[in-house]
């Protein structure tokens, strides 16, 4: 059933179809006449100020204009000639409020596909509407995550435009609103109904906007304070404390838990930020234009992960971002399809395994290092030195105690004197057997096969053989993890429950738009996330409203029915599928390069052994000759 008939400047009916959506200022509605645009009714009358502003906004109307933002294009009355009621508008259709993309968790519900690069795309193109608005004169004054919509080909569309600040020739009409959270410093506090805005004030809020984007959520001035009490996010805005910034430990700030480091936006991009944020920012004119965040997003090099195709990330970082985080933090940052389906099905492990078994060892050692005699003729040699060392000692005491009455004196003068000469060059020669012997013995270890050098092509090998019986264990591990998902299933349906309910539309008290960009920054976005271990992490929430929140997120999960019949969930089977394909790739990449590399080993102790050998050799040879002339003197 159609809604009332208003009346358009040209005296033309226009009838409301379906409400679109409602505000505190007034509701949205589809015009039956022309489904392309949508009527703004107030719910009070206009003033004669506004009347003037609509006006002066329907006359300035561009075809710039109308491509980044939902522009009046005509005033409405409720009777012929009446007084303006609401204005007409274009219809804004499969748009999403920017926030909804830059969530995690929203993002992965509203925009599953998207990647890094959606991202980047979107901030860019809202710094190109912002500087077509620019261009006409006219200024945000407002620019938060309520009023930018994204489509799913991360076009940009700015909404609430009756609010925006006009330039009408002369005449200039104010924005008398602001999110705090997206307010630059200087104007913290003051009364915005009275404020002149600039280009420098939008940019303030272009750079947070662009910052919740790239940073998949986190406001720039929210982090942990390392100062004493809180410090609420409105205060960190007035008082310049960007948490990422190179200055944010002199400020006492530190960026939260588990976050991306500004380097992850490219060094051109992070010193946008850093002059978007710096203390100097507040002078006007000191704030990068849009076009100059146009310039550095369009120019950032961008990758995509070996491991995940889908974490896109700047080219010139060494590791990816995404990985980290969701290792460490067992979040899932972007979802798609990584695997190859086809790399799969043609790749023949028997094949890859007999490829590397094809690669010859360097091992065993050659037979013409070993020793002429057995071991025991060695032993033999040194063992009888030791015995002749003893008998020659005995004689040679046992002489001089025969020529002495006083056999003590004698005694001590033998111990200072020696064993005799005979002894003594025994000793000579077993000492420099031994030591050759234990020379040989060394050089020996580092040729052994099973050396700590030489282990690295059986440790290379070993690895690899593990490897191929991980690629034939892939369907039991997918078997194993698929079955843990069932048994988990009715954990999986109460999370994605919770998950569905986002804490800034639960309508608690208390939860205003600085706390609300504060349990973002910390990864609180729904319920699933209020529990008592993330929430005692957020910096000044104060008890009352953890325990809110903890009451809100109870409540919810006894109304929490489970449904067996639902099964496994498909992404949660996606996840699975992806996980399994990302150690597949792994796998055959490691079993692939396996014989390059086993045959890069095998040179390489090849060639250490070819430099080793001579040394070997003159060593035996040193022993040989040694032991012989301990023999010799034995005999």
């Amino acid at each position: 059933m159609n809604g009332p008939t208003l009346y358009d400047q040209e005296g033309r009916p226009v009838t409301l179809g379906s409400e679109l959506g409602k505000g505190g200022e007034g509701a949205v509605f589809t015009v039956v006449e022309a489904p392309k645009l949508a009527a703004k009714v107030y719910h009070q009358p206009i003033d004669p100020l506004k009347v003037e502003k609509l006006a002066a906004m329907v006359h300035q109307q561009s075809e710039g204009l109308l491509e980044v933002a939902a522009w009046p294009v005509g005033i409405l009355t409720r009777s012929l000639g009446g007084r303006p009621a609401g204005l007409l508008m274009p219809k804004v259709s499969g748009y999403k409020p920017v926030h909804l993309l830059y969530g995690p968790k929203s993002r992965l519900a509203e925009f599953p596909q998207v990647t890094w690069a959606f991202l980047v795309h979107a901030a860019c193109n809202l710094a190109r509407a912002l500087a077509v608005l620019h261009a006409a004169g006219n200024v945000v004054g407002d620019i938060n995550h309520g009023n930018v919509l994204v489509s799913s080909s991360a076009v940009i569309k700015l909404i609430d435009c009756d609010s925006f600040q006009i330039q009408a020739g002369e005449r200039r009409y104010l924005c008398e609103v602001g999110v705090p959270t997206h307010t630059p410093p200087e104007l913290q506090g003051h009364n915005l109904r009275t404020v002149t805005r600039t280009p420098n004030h939008d940019a303030f809020g272009l750079a947070v906007v662009i910052f919740q984007l790239l940073f998949l959520g986190r406001h720039p001035f929210s982090g942990t304070y390392l100062g004493r009490g809180d410090m609420p996010l409105e205060k960190a805005i007035r008082e310049l404390r960007f948490a990422y910034g190179r200055s944010a430990e002199a400020h006492k700030m530190r960026q939260p838990p588990h976050t991306p480091t500004l380097a992850v936006a490219s060094p051109a991009v992070a010193a946008l930020f850093e002059r978007a944020f710096a203390p100097g920012s507040t002078k006007d004119g000191a704030r990068p234009l849009p076009r100059e965040w146009v310039e550095a997003l369009e120019s950032l090099p961008l990758r995509a992960c070996e491991r995940r195709k889908v974490h896109v990330f700047a080219g010139d970082l060494e590791s990816c971002p995404w990985c980290l985080i969701e290792v460490t933090t067992g979040t899932l940052l972007f979802k798609g399809a990584d695997v190859e389906t086809a790399a799969q099905e043609a790749f023949d492990v028997a094949a890859a395994w007999s490829r590397i078994q094809a690669v010859p060892s360097p091992f065993p050692s050659p037979q013409s290092l070993s020793d002429p005699q057995p071991p025991a003729y060695y032993s033999a040699a040194l063992w009888g030195g030791v015995k002749k060392i003893f008998f020659l000692t005995l004689t040679f005491l046992a002489g001089l105690a025969m020529f002495s009455t006083e056999a003590l004196l004698w005694l001590a003068v033998a111990l200072t004197v020696g064993m005799g000469p005979a002894a003594l060059v025994c000793v000579g020669k077993l000492i420099a057997a031994a030591s050759a012997q234990r020379r040989l013995e060394k050089l020996r270890k580092s040729w052994h096969p099973h050396s700590p050098v030489d282990s690295s092509f059986d440790v290379l090998l070993q690895s690899l053989d593990h490897a191929v019986k991980a690629y034939l264990d892939l369907p039991a591990l997918q078997k194993r993890r698929t079955d843990e998902l069932t048994e988990a299933l009715r954990q999986r349906q109460l999370e994605q429950y919770l998950d569905s309910h986002r804490i800034d539309g639960s309508g608690l008290e208390g939860l205003t738009p600085g706390v609300l960009a504060t349990l973002q920054s910390h990864g609180v976005e729904t319920a699933a996330d209020a529990m008592a271990m993330n929430l005692l992490k957020v910096p000044g929430l104060g008890q009352v409203l953890v325990d809110r929140l903890r009451k809100w997120r109870q409540d919810l999960e006894e109304g929490f029915v489970f449904d067996a019949s639902r099964g496994i969930d498909a992404d949660d089977l996606m996840a699975v599928n992806e996980t399994i394909g990302r150690v597949r790739k792994a796998l055959e990449q490691e079993l692939l390069t396996g014989p390059d590399r086993l045959r890069k080993v095998a040179d390489n102790l090849l060639q250490r052994r070819q430099g080793l050998l001579p040394r070997l050799m003159a060593a035996q040879n040193a022993r040989d000759r040694a032991m012989e002339g301990l023999r010799q003197f034995l005999s």
